[in-house]
């Protein structure tokens, strides 16, 4: 996840650097529905750093973020702001789905945007003085999971229509990683299917982020490699309320993909 601020209209002092992340993840809300297969991974790769103070930040009077406050991106978001001391609820937040937080930094119709890539990416392209604020995200999720991997991107389907499928789930996993593969093999190619209606400089910019890696994070496992981590996604859930109780460690499917 990323969180930008607006130079025009800073949140505070000490704006520079950026974070990153992915799009809403685990559908996981029910023992009737299980994690199939895992995609976001470290979370330096969701996140990188710069010289923000959160300290300074959570002590502004109502500044507003732009952010799709619907998706689980955000509740993560959410989790490390509040590790770091920010009051979330003195936040005003602006909801807006997915596709317009781009079109919100550029008009600079908000103090802060909370995204994550490809948009960052595109959006560095287009407003290269944008700033992103530090949320320590490496040290933080270290320290409470005791790891770096942060899998709470993935594919869940409905418990019936597993038993039901069961010779389908490790096509479908292999038809995932195949698509990582041939993402990371021939990234040219692939910011052109991504953003088709995109300008030469944000291809440019998406071949760019699949190349490095290192925001975008893209690493495709079998969600029972990972049970720990997802595990640790689902404390940090509890954290801000997002869930009542940990989840069933059912919602995991733990069978080998092959």
């Amino acid at each position: 996840m990323r969180l930008t601020s607006n130079p025009a209209r800073p949140l505070g002092a000490e704006r520079t650097g950026p974070p990153a992340g992915a799009a809403d993840p685990t559908a996981i809300r029910t023992p009737s529905v299980e994690r199939l297969s895992s995609h976001a991974v470290s979370e330096e790769k969701a996140l990188e750093s710069g010289a923000a103070s959160a300290k300074k930040k959570s002590r502004l009077p109502g500044p507003k973020l732009a952010a799709a406050g619907s998706t689980t991106n955000f509740v993560m978001f959410k989790f490390f702001a509040t590790k770091l001391g920010v009051d979330v609820s003195k936040v005003q937040v602006v909801n807006t789905a997915p596709p317009g937080l781009v079109g919100y930094a550029l008009a600079d119709r908000a103090d802060a945007i909370q995204l994550w890539e490809p948009a960052y990416t595109l959006l560095k392209a287009k407003k290269p003085d944008v700033r992103a604020l530090d949320t320590g995200m490496s040290k933080t999720w270290a320290s409470f999971a005791g790891g770096a991997r942060i899998p709470y991107l993935g594919v869940a389907a409905h418990s019936d229509w597993i038993e039901q499928n069961q010779a389908l789930i490790p096509k479908l996993y292999a038809a995932y990683k195949d698509a990582a593969e041939f993402i990371a093999k021939n990234p040219a190619q692939a910011a052109a299917m991504i953003a088709p209606k995109s300008t030469p400089a944000d291809r440019d910019a998406l071949v760019s982020l699949i190349k490095a890696n290192d925001r975008l994070g893209m690493s495709v496992v079998p969600a029972g490699e990972v049970s720990k981590q997802i595990e640790a996604v689902y404390k940090a859930g509890i954290d801000v309320g997002y869930f009542k109780a940990m989840p069933s460690k059912d919602t995991i499917y733990a069978k080998p993909m092959k």
